[in-house]
Formats: C-alpha cells, structure tokens, sequence
C-alpha cells in the first residue's frame, strides 16, 4: 500500500510556531462571527416597519443584535485579507515579520468589538484576539533568537 503524502499537512509542518497560531486564531475568529455577538439583559425592542418587516432587535443602548457578520461589516473583508496573507508566503517577508502580526491583532480585535463575555460569538472571538496576541509575541521570540548576538 502507497501513502499519498498530503500537501497540507506538509505545509502546516513547515510553517514557524507563530503562523501556526495566528493560522488558527483566524479560523477561530472565523467561526466566532456565526454566533450571536451583543447580547442585553434589559428589554427589547423588535423593529417592525410600516408593512411589518421586522429589522432586528434593538435595546436601550440602540445596539443591533445579531451574528458577528451582521455587525461586523469589515470583518467581510478582514478575515479573508488575513486569511490570503497567512496561508501564502507573503507573511514571511521581513517587514511583515516585524510589523504585520501587531498590525494583525489589530485586525483581529476590530472584529469582535461588541458583546459581553457570556456570549458565545464574543468568548470565540476574545479567543481568537488572544491567540493572535501569542500569535504577536512568539513572531518576537522567534526574530530575536534569530538575530547574531550583539558585539559587547
């Protein structure tokens, strides 16, 4: 029996701990906008037009309710960018290296910015920020054990 190597798994293996972690702190930030995301313990209100459309619910604090891409508009465009950049060679590069995980976290925390901590859209996606924080400080780890030793 032949064993038909997998390619992506030969990736995964070849990857640096760093982009492995941010890797998966984006699907986990994927995932997270699937579910509910702001969450209120007053009242609701249902808003229903002139033909009885219903929108959404919105409470006191004017909010809409809903799924992570419902809220998060931007996060249409910012899982995939990040998505493209980490699953090529393009986050390799040595500028990337040193400023594109940090910018990274940024983009990863504008995607779950709503919500409290018991909801489950928002407990994933604090996840997700988490991950890309370790995701930030081992690329820092992994570029300082890197460089030649300093000259005293």
């Amino acid at each position: 029996m032949s064993t038909t190597p997998n390619p992506i798994a030969s990736q995964w293996q070849t990857m640096r701990k760093a982009r492995r972690i941010m890797v998966v702190a984006i699907g986990l930030l994927f995932v997270s906008q699937f579910f509910t995301y702001h969450e209120y313990s007053g009242t609701g209100t249902l808003s229903v037009d002139a033909d009885w459309n219903t929108y959404g619910t919105y409470w006191p604090d004017l909010e809409p309710v809903g799924t992570g891409w419902q809220i998060h508009p931007q996060a249409w465009i910012v899982i995939p960018a990040l998505a493209i950049v980490y699953f090529t060679a393009f986050c390799e590069r040595a500028w990337w290296r040193r400023w594109g995980y940090l910018a990274s976290v940024f983009l990863v925390m504008i995607c779950l910015a709503h919500g409290q901590q018991w909801v489950t859209g928002t407990r994933l996606g604090l996840g997700a920020w988490a991950l890309s924080i370790w995701s930030a400080v081992q690329n820092r780890n992994e570029r300082k054990a890197a460089e030649p030793p300093a000259i005293p």
